[in-house]
C-alpha cells in the first residue's frame, strides 16, 4: 500500500506555499504542486511527511504544527493524504531540491482558481479549501 503525504503550508499571513515541478521531475513536469511525498515503509504518515518538507523546502517543521485535514483512498488500497502546516513568520525563503524549479507564497483564492496541474493533489486542496 502506497502513502503518500502532502501539506498546505500557511505562512503568518495565510498565503500557501506552492512548488512549481522541475522539467527533470518524473511525474507532471512544469506543474504546480505541494510539499511532501511517499511515505517509506516503517514512517508513520507525520514523520515522512515532516522528511519530504525538509527534503524539498530546508525548512524544519514541528510535528504538532501539521494538522490532519483530508484523505482520499486510491484504487490500489493506497492513500493520498493532505494535512495543514501554519507557520509563525511570513513568506520565509525556500532552498527548493531538484525535484523543483522554483516556489511561490500565494493567496487562498489563488490555489482554488488558478494552479495548473494535473496531480490529485490540487483537486483534492481545492475541495477541502472549499469547505
Amino acid at each position: 500500500m502506497k502513502t503518500v503525504a502532502k501539506a498546505l503550508i500557511y505562512d503568518s499571513n495565510d498565503n500557501m506555499l506552492v512548488l512549481k515541478r522541475s522539467e527533470s521531475h518524473p511525474y507532471f513536469a512544469h506543474q504546480d504542486d505541494l510539499p511532501g511525498g511517499e511515505i517509506e515503509p516503517g514512517e508513520d504518515s507525520v514523520t515522512g511527511l515532516i522528511r519530504e518538507i525538509l527534503e524539498e523546502t530546508g525548512m524544519i517543521i514541528a510535528r504538532k504544527s501539521v494538522v490532519f485535514a483530508s484523505e482520499v483512498l486510491t484504487k490500489n488500497n493506497g492513500s493520498n493524504q493532505l494535512y495543514t502546516v501554519r507557520l509563525s513568520i511570513e513568506k520565509p525563503v525556500i532552498d527548493i531540491s531538484w525535484e523543483h524549479m522554483s516556489y511561490q507564497w500565494v493567496t487562498c483564492d489563488l490555489i482554488e482558481q488558478n494552479l495548473i496541474t494535473a496531480d490529485s493533489y490540487m483537486l483534492i486542496a481545492r475541495a477541502w479549501l472549499s469547505k
